[in-house]
C-alpha cells in the first residue's frame, strides 16, 4: 500500500525518519492486565458489507426476468424481476408468499447488523482499555525516570548542576495520538470541507490521512504493532478511503458552474490532480465537457408538468416570472457560461510566461507553487500548504503542535505535463463552436414563448445590448457571431409573431363578411341600410347635444363614405388588428431593412389572401341568393378596404405599391355589381318599351303645338329608364359605366327596332335618342358604345325628317336649342349616370360643381312642363311657387 501511494504522492522525507512514539521499555509484569471480552458464538461478519440492504437488482424496474416456465414462485429468484413483472408473472398467494420470504430475509439481515454492531463496540471498548493500559505504563515509566534522576543527582551535585531537567511536556509524547485524533477526526472533517465546497482542502487532507496510515503501516511491518495494538485504524483507513470517490464527484459536478471565480476553478481542478494526477490536456477536455452539460441542462426544455395540479398553481404561491424575464435569464444564463468558460480556460491554460507571476489563476503555475517546499515563499499567498489546510480545522491547535515536523511540512508532488498553446486554441475554438451551435439549435425554442413582437424586442435588448456583460469574456470576433445568432433568431421569432397577427387580420375579415352575410340574407328587412347605402346617407341624423365634434366629424364621414353598420364594423376590426400589429412590429421595421423587405412581402399575401377569402364569399353569395344582394355587399367591403387609408398606413405600405391586388380588390367589387345591374338594365329596358299609344298621343300634344314643334323634354318612359339606371349606380356606389353600357346595347334595339302600333313616333324616338346620345357621351366619353350611338341618332334624323314639317328644316340648330336646356334640368336627377365633377376650390366653383351643366333656364319663360310625368289640375296654375319646373 506505501508503494501504491508513492506512485501518486511522494514526499521528500524517508517513512523512518517520523519519531511516531519514543521507545519504551515493556510494562512492568505487575500491571494488571484487561480481560479479554468473551468472544460471541456467532462467527464476526466480514467489514466489507457492514450494512445489511435490501439487493440493488431488487430496487431496479429494468432487471430482465427468466421465463416462468422456467421457476417457480419459492425457487426464484425475486431480486432479477421488477414489481410490475412481479405482479404479471405470479398469482395473489405467491407475491404474498414472496413477501413473507423477503420480510425472513430482512429480519436476519437486521440481526445480523445488531451483532456486527455489538462487535464493533467490543472492539472500541477493547482499544479503550488498551490506551487506558498505555496511559498507565507511560505514568510509571515516566515516574521511574523522575527517581533514576533523582539518585543521580544526589551522587554528583556536578552531575545534577549540568543535567537538563526533564520537560514536563514532550511533543513527542504526543505524536502517536496526535496521529491517531488526526485519523479518526478526518472523515467529519471531509464531511464540512465538502459541504463548504472546499474541494482542494478535502483532497489535501485526504492525502495527509493516506500518508499518515501508510506510516502507520509502515511501522507495523517493522515490528511496531501500533496496528496491533489499535486495530481500529484499518477500519478508519477504510472509511477515509471511500471519500476519494465523492470528492472527485463533488469537485466535478462543482465545474459545472459559470459563476466560478477562475481561482476557484484552479483549486477544483488542483484537487482532481491531487486525487489522480492527470495530464493538463485531460483536466482542460474534463472542464469543457463539464460546462458543455451544463450548457445542455440551461437550454434544456422545462418538464412537463405529471398532474393536472402542477397546471394549476396554488393561490399563495409567488407569480410565475413574466416571459421576458424569464427568456432573458436563461439566455443570459447560457451566454454567460459560454463566455466565462472562454476566457476562464485562457487564464488558465494560456496565460503567458510574463503575465503567469502574476496571474493567481494560471494552473500550471499553482501547481508549481502547490509543491514547494513550506519553508519557500510561494508566488502567490493563495496556493495552500498543509499548516494552512490544518489551520482550518476544528482542533487546529492541537494538531500542529502535536503533529510531527515532517506531516507539517508535507508537500504532495504533481505531474501534470505541458501544454500546448495552439492546440489548447483549437480545443477551445471546437467547444465554442459546438456550444454556438446547440445555442442556435435552441434559441428559437426559447424565444417561442413570447407572444408580441415587443418581447422580442426587450429579450434582445437585455440580452444583446452593447453593455452586455458576457461579451468581455470573448474575442471580438465570437461576440459578434454570437449576436448574429441572437438577431437571427429575434428576426425569426418577430416574422413569425406578425406572421400570427397577419392571419388574425385575414381571419377577421373573413369572419365579419360570413357573419354580416349571414345576418343580410337572414333578416334583410332589418338590414335596409346595409342593403341601399344611400338609404342609410339620407336617413335621418340627429346627434345628441353633448356629442364631441371629434366624434360628430367621423359619424359624418361615415355617412358620406356610405359606410353602413355592417361594414363599419367590418372596417373597424380590419384597421384595429392592423394598428395592433403596426404598433408591435414599429421599431423593429425602423431599425432592419431585412425585416422591412420582409414585412412587405409577407403583407402583399396577407392581403391576396384576404382577395382570395372576399372573392369566395362572393361567389358563396351568389350561389345561395340571387338577386344580388349578398354579393353586393360584399363587392361593398372590397372597395372600402381599397379605399381605408387607415388600413393601408398602418399596413406601411403604399396602394400603389400594390396596384395589381387594389385592382383585384376592385374586380371583387365590379363582379358583384354585375347581378345587380342585369337586373338594372331589365328593369330599365322594361321602362323604355313600356310605353302604350295613349302615353305616345298624349305626349305628342305636348310639344306638336310648340314653336319649333320639338320635344323639350325626355319621354316618361326614357326618364324612368335613366332614374332606373340612376339608382342602380348609387346602390352600388361605383361607377356607372358598366350599367351605361349594358342599357345602350338594349336601348339602341328598342329605339331602332319596330314597336307596337301607335306606340313609334319617329320624332320622339329621335329626339329620345338624341337626350341619350348626350347622356352616353358624358357617361361612356370615349367608349366604343357613344360613337356607335352617334350613327343611330343620325338614322332616326332622317326618319324624322320625313315627318317632320316644314318649318323643322333645320332640325340639328333647333334640337340643340332644346337638349341643352333639357340636360340642364334633369343633370340632377341623373348625376350618378356621369362621371363625378372635380374637387372646387373657390364658392363660385363650389356652385358649378353642384350643376356642372350650368343652371336651368327660368321655368317661367317656359309655356310648358319640364316633364310630363302626369296630367296637370285645373288649379294647379294658382299654386304660389314660383318655378315649379324646376323643383
Amino acid at each position: 500500500m506505501a508503494t501504491a501511494h508513492r506512485s501518486s504522492v511522494s514526499h521528500t522525507r524517508s517513512r523512518a525518519s517520523i519519531p511516531l512514539l519514543p521507545s519504551f521499555p515493556p510494562p512492568p509484569t505487575s500491571l494488571p492486565t484487561p480481560a479479554s471480552p468473551p468472544k460471541l458464538a456467532s462467527p464476526p461478519l466480514q467489514l466489507s458489507s457492514p450494512t445489511p440492504s435490501i439487493p440493488a437488482q431488487l430496487l431496479s424496474p429494468k432487471a430482465a426476468a427468466p421465463p416462468k416456465s422456467a421457476h417457480s414462485a419459492a425457487q426464484l429468484d425475486v431480486t432479477q424481476l421488477s414489481a410490475d413483472e412481479i405482479f404479471e408473472r405470479f398469482g395473489v398467494g405467491e407475491i404474498r408468499a414472496l413477501e413473507r420470504r423477503a420480510r425472513r430475509e430482512a429480519e436476519g439481515k437486521r440481526d445480523e447488523l445488531k451483532v456486527m454492531v455489538g462487535e464493533r463496540y467490543r472492539d472500541l471498548l477493547e482499544a479503550a482499555d488498551s490506551i487506558v493500559a498505555m496511559h498507565e505504563s507511560s505514568v510509571q515509566v515516566r515516574e521511574a525516570l523522575t527517581a533514576m534522576l533523582d539518585l543521580s543527582s544526589r551522587s554528583s551535585l556536578l552531575s545534577r548542576s549540568t543535567q537538563p531537567p526533564v520537560q514536563q511536556d514532550d511533543p513527542q509524547t504526543h505524536s502517536l495520538p496526535a496521529l491517531l485524533k488526526l485519523l479518526h477526526d478526518a472523515p467529519e472533517h471531509l464531511w464540512r470541507l465538502l459541504e463548504g465546497e472546499k474541494h482542494l482542502d478535502a483532497a489535501w487532507v485526504l492525502v495527509v490521512a493516506r500518508v499518515v496510515w501508510t506510516e502507520l503501516a509502515g511501522d507495523e511491518d517493522e515490528g511496531g504493532g501500533v496496528l496491533t495494538m489499535f486495530p481500529i485504524i484499518q477500519r478508519q483507513w477504510e472509511t477515509i478511503a471511500h471519500f476519494k470517490t465523492q470528492i472527485a464527484h463533488r469537485a466535478t459536478l462543482h465545474l459545472r458552474s459559470h459563476t466560478l471565480s477562475p481561482l476557484e476553478t484552479t483549486h477544483t481542478l488542483s484537487s482532481l490532480l491531487l486525487l489522480d494526477p492527470v495530464t493538463l490536456s485531460s483536466t482542460l477536455a474534463l472542464l469543457l465537457a463539464q460546462r458543455s452539460a451544463s450548457l445542455a441542462g440551461l437550454l434544456a426544455p422545462p418538464p412537463e408538468p405529471s398532474s393536472p395540479s402542477l397546471q394549476s398553481p396554488s393561490p399563495s404561491l409567488s407569480p410565475p416570472p413574466s416571459a421576458i424575464t424569464s427568456t432573458s435569464s436563461t439566455l443570459l444564463s447560457a451566454l454567460s457560461l459560454l463566455s466565462s468558460t472562454l476566457s476562464t480556460a485562457r487564464e488558465l491554460f494560456l496565460s503567458s510566461s510574463s503575465s503567469s507571476s502574476s496571474c493567481p489563476s494560471h494552473l500550471p503555475t499553482f501547481l508549481h507553487d502547490l509543491q514547494q517546499a513550506p519553508s519557500s515563499t510561494p508566488a502567490h499567498t493563495s496556493t495552500p500548504t498543509t499548516h494552512s489546510v490544518l489551520s482550518a480545522l476544528p482542533n487546529a491547535q492541537l494538531l500542529l503542535r502535536y503533529l510531527p515536523p515532517e506531516i507539517l511540512s508535507f508537500t504532495p508532488y504533481i505531474s501534470a505535463g505541458a501544454l500546448d498553446a495552439s492546440a489548447v486554441e483549437t480545443e477551445l475554438g471546437a467547444w465554442f463552436d459546438a456550444a454556438l451551435s446547440s445555442l442556435t439549435g435552441r434559441v428559437g425554442a426559447l424565444l417561442g414563448c413570447l407572444a408580441s413582437a415587443r418581447e422580442v424586442r426587450g429579450v434582445r435588448r437585455r440580452v444583446g445590448g452593447p453593455r452586455a456583460g458576457w461579451a468581455e469574456g470573448l474575442k471580438e470576433e465570437e461576440s459578434g457571431r454570437v449576436r448574429d445568432v441572437l438577431d437571427k433568431a429575434c428576426a425569426e421569432r418577430v416574422r413569425a409573431v406578425w406572421g400570427q397577427k397577419l392571419d388574425e387580420l385575414v381571419g377577421a375579415v373573413d369572419e365579419e363578411v360570413r357573419s354580416a352575410l349571414k345576418e343580410v340574407l337572414a333578416d334583410p328587412a332589418a338590414h335596409q341600410a346595409d342593403l341601399h347605402p344611400t338609404t342609410y346617407l339620407l336617413s335621418p341624423f340627429s346627434p345628441a347635444p353633448s356629442t364631441p365634434s371629434p366624434l360628430l366629424r367621423m359619424s359624418l364621414q361615415t355617412r358620406t363614405a356610405r359606410h353602413t353598420p355592417l361594414l363599419s364594423r367590418t372596417l373597424a376590426r380590419t384597421e384595429s388588428v392592423a394598428r395592433a400589429l403596426r404598433a408591435d412590429v414599429r421599431g423593429w421595421l425602423a431599425s432592419s431593412p431585412e425585416l422591412r423587405k420582409a414585412w412587405g412581402s409577407d403583407v402583399r399575401a396577407a392581403l391576396e389572401r384576404v382577395r382570395e377569402g372576399l372573392e369566395e364569399r362572393r361567389r358563396e353569395a351568389g350561389r345561395e341568393e340571387g338577386d344580388g344582394r349578398g354579393e353586393g355587399w360584399v363587392g361593398r367591403v372590397a372597395r372600402a378596404l381599397v379605399g381605408s387609408e387607415a388600413l393601408w398606413r398602418d399596413l406601411g405600405v403604399e396602394v400603389d405599391d400594390l396596384a395589381d391586388l387594389a385592382a383585384g380588390l376592385q374586380d371583387i367589387h365590379t363582379a358583384s355589381l354585375r347581378t345587380a345591374h342585369t337586373q338594372a338594365v331589365e328593369r330599365a329596358l322594361a321602362f323604355l318599351r313600356s310605353r302604350t299609344p295613349e302615353d305616345t298621343a298624349a305626349e305628342h300634344e305636348l310639344w306638336a303645338a310648340a314653336d319649333p314643334p320639338l320635344p323639350s323634354a325626355p319621354s316618361r318612359a326614357l326618364l324612368h329608364a335613366l332614374h332606373a339606371l340612376a339608382e342602380a349606380a348609387t346602390a352600388s356606389g361605383g361607377s356607372a359605366r358598366g350599367v351605361m353600357s349594358a342599357f345602350v346595347r338594349g336601348a339602341k334595339d328598342a329605339l331602332d327596332g319596330p314597336g307596337e302600333e301607335g306606340t313609334r313616333d319617329a320624332v320622339r324616338d329621335w329626339w329620345d335618342a338624341a337626350f341619350l346620345g348626350e347622356v352616353v357621351q358624358r357617361g361612356l366619353a370615349g367608349e366604343a358604345e357613344a360613337e356607335e350611338w352617334a350613327a343611330l341618332v343620325q338614322k332616326l334624323e332622317k326618319a324624322a325628317r320625313q315627318l317632320s314639317p316644314p318649318s323643322t328644316a333645320d332640325l340639328p340648330t333647333q334640337l340643340s336649342a332644346t337638349l341643352s336646356p333639357a340636360l340642364q334640368r334633369t343633370q340632377l336627377l341623373l348625376a350618378p349616370l356621369f362621371p363625378p365633377p372635380s374637387q372646387p376650390s373657390s364658392g363660385s366653383a363650389k356652385f358649378s360643381a353642384l350643376l356642372p351643366l350650368g343652371a336651368p333656364p327660368d321655368a317661367q319663360a317656359q309655356q310648358q312642363p319640364m316633364l310630363a310625368l302626369a296630367r296637370t289640375g285645373a288649379r294647379f296654375g294658382l299654386l304660389p311657387v314660383g318655378v315649379v319646373g324646376g323643383r
